[in-house]
């Protein structure tokens, strides 16, 4: 009888394990559509600033970006949340200026002639 509700027990945890991991998985998936919303806009600021991509990186901004962050994710705080913003900007800005310097160029994961631009009647 022991091994039996242990057995219960592991497949109850293993269960819950695999929903938790399929929430997961969710949100990774809508973390990704929202990551490549934000490299696209970021892209075209890019293209409008007079010093763009990673010579025209803004450190204040970036900060106070991520105090507003970390009001909104207290478990990951600052210290962490800059970490991950630092990566996600960097990407960004590094996807914007190889775009920008190649746009005959299609990147490896996007369908059609080359990349989008965003911006209606660009040219890719």
């Amino acid at each position: 009888m022991h091994d039996r509700h242990n057995a219960t027990g592991t497949e109850n945890v293993d269960e819950r394990i695999r929903d938790l991991r399929g929430r997961i998985d969710l949100m990774d998936a809508e973390l990704a559509e929202l990551l490549e919303r934000r490299a696209l806009v970021a892209a075209q600021v890019q293209r409008l600033k007079p010093v763009g991509y990673f010579a025209g990186r803004d450190m204040t901004r970036e900060r106070e970006l991520v105090e507003r962050m970390a009001e909104r994710a207290p478990r990951l705080g600052a210290e962490h949340l800059a970490a991950i913003m630092d990566s996600v900007i960097g990407a960004g800005l590094a996807v914007a200026q190889e775009e920008a310097a190649g746009r005959d160029r299609p990147r490896s994961g996007t369908s059609g002639p080359g990349p989008r631009t965003g911006r209606p009647g660009a040219r890719p």
